[in-house]
């Protein structure tokens, strides 16, 4: 059982190396493709299968899986579910960019001791990130209005 807070947050979680090399490198490369598709589904089964979106009507219903239809396939070939599916990945999307931005430090620190050292554990984890934090405090977002709150404190519409 997940919450929609858990779900928006997986989802965040599969755009993290997108936005990373959105903002680090000035490009998107072929390497999150299957994080991308790990999103859609998520965002497709949010949507039109869980009832957390505006509407409740599961587009499961619609499946016939003797045909090979599947019910992420249902919520994407129609139009409502797949204009709400592209609504959500997009501000989920931007709340990953921001996040990665305002984090960007942090992320310098952790990726510098990677590179010097090839791995890190535990407790280092830890240390770096309390030494990025003491520097500049690290974001979190932990419930869709928290997401929502801070895509319109960073983001012009």
């Amino acid at each position: 059982m997940r919450t929609r807070e858990e779900i928006a947050n997986d989802i965040m979680v599969s755009f993290a190396g997108m936005a990373a090399e959105e903002i680090f490198f000035s490009t998107v490369t072929t390497g999150p493709s299957s994080d991308l598709e790990n999103a859609t589904r998520r965002a497709a089964a949010y949507v039109g299968l869980y009832g957390m979106d505006k509407k409740l009507t599961s587009l499961a219903v619609n499946v016939d899986p003797m045909k090979g239809g599947s019910p992420v396939q249902a919520v994407l070939s129609n139009k409502d579910g797949a204009e709400a599916v592209e609504s959500m990945l997009q501000r989920l999307h931007t709340a990953t960019l921001a996040l990665v931005k305002s984090n960007r430090s942090a992320i310098e620190v952790v990726a510098a001791a990677l590179i010097d050292k090839g791995e890190i554990v535990g407790d280092e984890i830890h240390e770096l990130l309390e030494s990025a934090t003491s520097q500049r405090a690290v974001r979190t977002l932990d419930t869709e209005d928290e997401i929502a709150d801070y895509i319109d404190s960073k983001v012009q519409r």
